[in-house]
């Protein structure tokens, strides 16, 4: 998935699971949290990938047809968020986090690591920290213990 999204040149920041690994935390997940650059020549070249990937998005079922938001262009653009399953697995693709935390915040601070030879960039730490507070699941706040006790013993 990440180098399908690096060859069709999109930009974006990865959040959730795999952002706390890169803040020192590597914990199994299946799924990729990213957050787009909403600038529309970018989310048009995501709608296409996404198109390309066959997605199917979760919970569509339980929706009328007339009332569902597709991540094409237009979706994408109006800021949606998806859970999509992909040839290549699952992807959310967030547009609105809690808190609110516009794509340029987090593309100032955010981190740039390699994984699998794809260069990334990730959320940085205060971000993944106030987003793991807003949702407040079990996991995020096993994710925050884990990276409060690496960040004291650094």
């Amino acid at each position: 998935m990440l180098a399908a999204l690096s060859t069709a040149d999109i930009r974006f920041i990865i959040v959730g699971g795999l952002a706390v690994g890169a803040h020192g935390h590597p914990r199994a997940t299946k799924h990729i949290d990213l957050v787009p650059d909403p600038s529309p020549d970018n989310l048009r070249r995501l709608a296409e990938l996404l198109a390309e990937l066959d997605y199917v998005i979760a919970g569509a079922d339980e929706f009328e047809p007339d009332e569902l938001v597709l991540p094409n262009f237009e979706g994408l653009a109006a800021g949606g968020r998806w859970v999509l399953q992909t040839k290549l697995g699952r992807l959310d693709v967030l547009q609105r986090l809690e808190p609110v935390i516009t794509y340029d915040a987090l593309d100032a601070e955010a981190i740039e690591d390699e994984v699998f030879g794809v260069r990334v960039r990730f959320c940085g730490y205060h971000h993944l920290v106030e987003m793991k507070r807003a949702a407040g699941r079990d996991q995020d706040r096993l994710d925050l213990a884990k990276l409060e006790a690496i960040r004291d013993e650094t």
